[in-house]
């Protein structure tokens, strides 16, 4: 979770007086083309532009952990020119304490196991009256569990010194009053397997059906065994009735009294 905040207010001018001559390497020239070629950007957006800016997003938002975490990340970033500087204040603060828990907590912070595209769809499905996919509600789960721990983190972090106290402060609104509903995560682990698989016990009529259904495909893996042991019983047989059948006569005769 990384939050910058910046504003530029250097300018570069759309073009240069015609006195001036001196080369510019031919990437500088298409920046300053770019920045000049949309004359209904503000020029703080025609700066941002030329310092590619966006590449700076980009760059910093691969640090997050969750595709959502580098969406948000480049909007934020992107938004440079809508911040005021309390709200700047106030995101540095949050920044500032985010890199104080990862030093606290050993950089044991990893978001990247949380399937936030999973849990978007399982909100979006769950506010349309729609069921929920296995993969999606255990995606749910990871999150509940996620912020529990996060949020013991915090707390065990705050509780060190003062200091710790005074700079986490930022965390707590967004994280430590975050509510986790354990039977939601009780509930959901009890009929949903690690995979997303629907277990045995989440209703006695699946088990049921379940159980029927193996069942059946003993019997059918039975019944295939036999037919492969039929065919192979009648190919032998027939291997043998071709082979005695092309012997001579004596031979024939010989080899059927030595039986």
């Amino acid at each position: 979770m990384l939050r910058l905040s910046a504003s530029f207010s250097l300018l570069y001018p759309p073009s240069l007086p015609p006195s001036v001559s001196h080369p510019r390497p031919r990437r500088l020239r298409a920046l300053v083309f770019a920045a000049s070629a949309s004359p209904s950007a503000s020029p703080s957006a025609r700066s941002l532009r030329l310092l590619e800016w966006g590449k700076v997003c980009r760059a910093v938002a691969s640090f997050a952990g969750t595709a959502h975490g580098r969406e948000a990340t480049k909007k934020q970033l992107w938004a440079v020119e809508n911040v005021s500087y309390d709200r700047s204040r106030k995101l540095l603060r949050e920044t500032e304490a985010a890199v104080r828990l990862l030093g606290s907590s050993g950089g044991a912070l990893d978001f990247s196991g949380l399937d936030t595209v999973a849990v978007e769809s399982a909100i979006n499905c769950v506010s349309g009256g729609s069921v929920i996919k296995g993969q999606e509600a255990m995606a749910v789960v990871s999150l509940m569990l996620f912020v529990e721990s996060l949020q013991v983190t915090i707390r065990a972090a705050m509780k060190q010194d003062e200091d710790s106290h005074n700079l986490l402060l930022p965390l707590t609104e967004t994280i430590l009053d975050a509510v986790v509903s354990k039977p939601l995560v009780k509930s959901i682990q009890d009929v949903i397997d690690d995979d997303g698989s629907v277990k045995d016990t989440a209703s006695p009529e699946l088990r049921r059906y379940r159980d029927q259904v193996q069942a059946l495909e003993s019997r059918l893996c039975q019944l295939m065994d036999k037919l492969i042991r039929n065919a192979d019983n009648e190919a032998s047989l027939s291997v043998l009735f071709h082979s005695t059948h092309s012997l001579p006569g004596k031979l024939m005769c010989s080899e059927l009294q030595n039986c």
